[in-house]
């Protein structure tokens, strides 16, 4: 399973692809808090918006994304100043 992640100032963008099922599930971990669920497309797109993460500062950020077969991919990224 292979997933990519990518940022502007306005949103978020993933693709989580999976060469044995398709990705069913991409869930978000902001800061060390719960994770949340993000709607993921049948291709495996994923969009969240920055709105989503408040104040300006510098924020932890772990994506994981689960196929059907619960295979996982997870990318830990740091988005701010």
């Amino acid at each position: 399973m292979d997933m990519m992640v990518a940022t502007d100032k306005a949103e978020i963008v993933g693709c989580a692809l999976d060469n044995v099922a398709p990705v069913t599930s991409v869930t978000v971990q902001l800061d060390g808090g719960a994770p949340f669920s993000v709607p993921v497309e049948d291709q495996g797109r994923f969009t969240l918006s920055t709105a989503r993460l408040g104040t300006a500062h510098r924020h932890d950020l772990i994506v994981a994304a689960t196929s059907t077969t619960a295979r996982t991919s997870t990318v830990h990224m740091a988005i701010g100043p």
